[in-house]
């Protein structure tokens, strides 16, 4: 009897425990789910003011009524010339530019681009002189070589290969402020911009001290 007692002690002992934790773990979870909800409220709380004292709100104005005024916009008393002025120039089209190979005396002003291709002017050129004055013995980084053929000239630059033709005024886009020429002997000539006169292509033509045969290698346009 003594024995059956004592388990009894046990089994009681052990329901009671039993019972007040299946009795606490509600109230555990409950207490859990009330901490996470506070803390989410929090953190919306949180941000609901952040918004509405350092974002949302307008800045103030010392005068209120400025806030819906359109700001006066000044124009300028001179016209901006943005970025290289040569790319604003009228330029001779594809088929124009594959013209030129047909025709002779072709010093037309050209643009050589940095990406292979040439631009050239519909009517400018240069008046040549035969003491080369005008112009000035020239060595640049960026012109690797030059090899005369005929009355053209093939140019390394830029790592490209270019075709223009002797006595042909132009124009490096690495070097936008100089004009360079190559003269019938192979020698690099330049000017700064500033310093040279365009003129009309055929006047540039008639003072062309030696007559220069049409070339078919003639760089293209694109």
């Amino acid at each position: 009897m003594k024995k059956k007692g004592f388990l009894q002690a046990i089994q009681e002992t052990l329901g009671k425990e039993l019972g007040e934790i299946i009795d606490w773990a509600p109230k555990f979870l409950r207490g859990l789910q009330l901490g996470w909800a506070l803390l989410i409220l929090a953190v919306v709380v949180g941000n609901l003011v952040y918004w509405l004292f350092y974002i949302g709100r307008p800045t103030p104005l010392a005068n209120e009524e400025e806030r819906f005024e359109v700001p006066e916009v000044l124009v300028s008393p001179e016209t901006r010339q943005i970025g290289n002025t040569w790319n604003q120039k009228t330029w001779l089209t594809q088929i124009e530019a594959l013209a030129l190979r047909e025709e002779a005396n072709a010093v037309n002003l050209a643009y050589v681009t940095t990406k292979g291709a040439v631009y050239y002017s519909p009517d400018s050129g240069v008046v040549f002189e035969e003491d080369w004055t005008m112009f000035d013995r020239a060595s640049f980084p960026r012109i690797n070589s030059m090899t005369p053929y005929g009355t053209g000239i093939t140019l390394n630059a830029n790592g490209n290969i270019y075709n223009l033709n002797m006595l042909q005024p132009f124009v490096l886009e690495a070097y936008p402020e100089y004009v360079f020429i190559v003269d019938p002997s192979g020698d690099l000539w330049s000017k700064a911009v500033e310093d040279v006169t365009f003129v009309a292509l055929s006047d540039a033509q008639a003072s062309l001290p030696i007559e220069i045969a049409p070339n078919s290698q003639l760089s293209p346009t694109y």
